[in-house]
């Protein structure tokens, strides 16, 4: 059976020329049935992933991760040393690591204690040598930042020692993989430090050993489009959701699909029930459900199969979902043929040939930052968007976010009072709801009133309808700690931030308040072939007495203004995409695009000309067709690249 599905993938892969791997998927009741599949797959030279047989903790990846951290954690934890010295990024020799755990049990020592003196337990390869002074580096030396640093500074910082060089050295499709499975862990990590604040190793541990212990695999999510190339092999239930070109829907025979039904083991009494029980079989109902969602999978084509025998000695019945549907649809007919004896049922043998390289998966919607990344280094874009290595943050992106955020929030407030406002004149029903938010926006301000005094002055806000306490109130709510280098510094921006909002809300009160039309509003664009994705930080209704309604666009800078205050047409590219999507994907007439400056509190107009739009457009395109062409080396040119900085040495 599955020797017929691989040979079937292969042969429909050849005759579909647009078909990717990422087009098929083989669909089983159980985790414990998927094997099978894979292993063939894998016989076949056919890239794949098996998503029911391991959870996120499971993969080599996470487990030298929490290898690591084990040992920082308490240095005599020798499994977890002993994984470490087998790690792949080091070169320590296989006879060696024997060597050291040899002497470790001969002398009732820890593994820790034999990398002491690697020489006397016969440790003798000088790359062995290197290799394992270097580990023990690594522990002294992160043992005391373990205290002190998160988890998460602390993991970029060693996987920067080595094992970032080692991702990358691999293939593409499996180098996309592994840091497709360390973000997930390292996203992971930020969610329990931002649920623990004071998280260190030692906690990181404890919280992660309790959720293995509890039967927590780790959660790995499933994305058809993310990752390398590779047919998927899954349970029914995690391909809700989804849909592939291509589906296979496997071991359909009675006891693996439908199942057998379990007993409960502490039956309880229906008398004690006080919910109404429902009538028929539940468990084959519930089993009817998975099928449906598992043939509802497929676009194009759907495949059943089935084998007489799985082991035992009984042959295998067919499954009664394929005799109901043959009951149902005339055009559908079970197959009389068995596999087993049917020799025309198995495809001529292709020849598992060598297995070819398959490059990493590019996305198939872009947006402008992507663009511009790779504009400024190839091999950046690779890093950040394909390969998705995480980096260390910045804290001017902490401090750019935290800006974006109080103002969405303060313009979504202004604009709903001012509605309610409007609504007011016809009928006064929302006074009393009026009222109400301006209480809980004193009451959310009341904490911060010591550290307004210094920048907020005597401006109750009336015009705007909004005081300036809410304003900073919300500053405060979305305020982000992280990647400040010190504590001066975080105050000097917090401030800082201050400073400029209270400028923007004065500029705000002295003219027109905005006829706010949309907020954070996103758009598809197409652009060719291609298709743009991006996001409007701000949509007005520009005044006028004209029956043509037109708008402008305004896009919030936390940066420094351009010299000369004038803009370059790499400067204006973000806003002339917004301009083209606004015209084309919202029919909008545009007055106006406005990069508003918000440190400096300036800002600079223009609208975009027929051929500077033109411009861009063959500017998208160009770059598109650059990144389909794979070649992301690293840009000779003098620029400032973090990834650059990082990781250029193995570029």
């Amino acid at each position: 059976e599955s020797k017929v599905i691989s040979e079937t993938i292969l042969s429909l892969k050849e005759k579909d020329k647009s078909a990717t791997w990422n087009d098929f998927a083989i669909l089983v009741r159980a985790n414990s049935q998927a094997e099978e599949f894979a292993d063939m797959l894998a016989m076949a030279n056919i890239p794949h992933q098996n998503y029911s047989a391991i959870g996120l903790y499971k993969t080599s990846i996470s487990m030298n991760i929490l290898a690591f951290f084990k040992v920082l954690d308490d240095y005599h934890e020798s499994r977890a040393l002993f994984r470490l010295l087998s790690a792949p990024f080091l070169n320590i020799a296989s006879e060696d690591i024997v060597k050291l755990n040899h002497h470790a049990h001969k002398k009732r020592v820890s593994l820790y204690s034999a990398i002491q003196q690697p020489q006397m337990c016969g440790v003798s390869n000088d790359v062995s040598l290197t290799e394992i002074d270097k580990l023990r580096a690594w522990i002294s030396s992160y043992s005391e930042k373990a205290k002190q640093d998160k988890p998460t500074n602390l993991l970029l910082d060693w996987m920067n020692q080595g094992y970032m060089q080692y991702l990358t050295s691999l293939p593409d499709g499996e180098s996309q993989e592994q840091f497709r499975l360390l973000k997930a862990l390292y996203d992971h990590f930020k969610t329990i430090e931002k649920s623990v604040p004071d998280a260190r190793v030692h906690d990181m541990v404890d919280i992660l050993e309790q959720e293995i212990t509890s039967g927590d695999a780790g959660s790995l999510p499933i994305d058809a489009e993310l990752g390398p190339e590779m047919v998927k092999v899954m349970t029914v239930h995690s391909a809700k959701g989804l849909e592939f070109k291509y589906v296979f829907v496997g071991n359909l025979v009675d006891r693996r699909f439908p199942t057998i039904e379990r007993s409960e083991q502490i039956k309880i009494p229906d008398d004690l029930v006080k919910e109404v029980l429902p009538e028929g079989d539940i468990h084959i109902e519930e089993e009817r459900r998975l099928f449906y969602v598992a043939i509802t999978r497929a676009k194009n084509g759907l495949f059943f199969t089935s084998a007489e025998n799985y082991g035992g000695t009984q042959k295998k019945k067919l499954s009664r979902f394929l005799l109901e549907l043959a009951e149902v649809h005339p055009s559908f007919s079970v197959s009389k043929d068995i596999l087993g004896a049917d020799n025309k049922a198995f495809m001529s043998t292709r020849g598992f040939t060598q297995k070819k390289e398959f490059k990493v998966v590019l996305p198939r919607m872009f947006s402008f930052t992507q663009l511009k990344i790779f504009d400024e280094c190839p091999f950046a874009y690779k890093m950040q968007f394909l390969l998705k290595v995480p980096l260390p943050g910045k804290f001017v992106f902490s401090y750019g976010t935290t800006m974006h955020s109080t103002l969405q929030q303060f313009m979504q407030l202004i604009s709903q009072k001012s509605h309610s406002h409007q609504a007011d004149l016809f009928g006064g029903l929302n006074r009393h709801a009026e009222s109400i938010n301006q209480v809980q926006g004193m009451l959310d301000s009341a904490s911060n009133t010591e550290t307004l005094k210094q920048v907020q002055g005597d401006d109750s806000g009336a015009d705007i309808g909004v005081p300036l306490n809410d304003l900073f109130s919300l500053y405060e709510k979305n305020w982000l700690d992280d990647w400040y280098d010190d504590e001066h510094q975080k105050k000097k921006y917090k401030q800082k931030g201050k400073t400029a909002l209270k400028n923007f809300y004065t500029q705000l009160s002295e003219n027109t308040i905005p006829n706010v039309k949309a907020l954070e509003r996103s758009f598809k664009l197409r652009v060719g072939e291609y298709t743009i994705l991006g996001k409007m930080d701000r949509v007005d209704i520009c005044p006028s007495e004209k029956k043509d309604i037109s708008v402008r666009i305004v896009d919030y800078k936390t940066g420094s203004v351009p010299k000369n205050g004038k803009l370059s047409l790499a400067d204006k590219r973000q806003l002339l995409i917004y301009q083209i999507a606004a015209e084309e994907v919202f029919r909008e007439k545009v007055e106006k695009l406005i990069y508003y400056y918000l440190d400096q509190g300036e800002q600079i107009e223009f609208v975009g000309t027929e051929k500077e739009k033109q411009e861009v457009r063959e500017w998208i395109i160009e770059t598109i067709e650059k990144i389909k062409s794979h070649n992301f080396s690293v840009n000779p040119k003098q620029h400032f690249c973090d990834y650059c900085d990082e990781f250029r040495d193995f570029g």
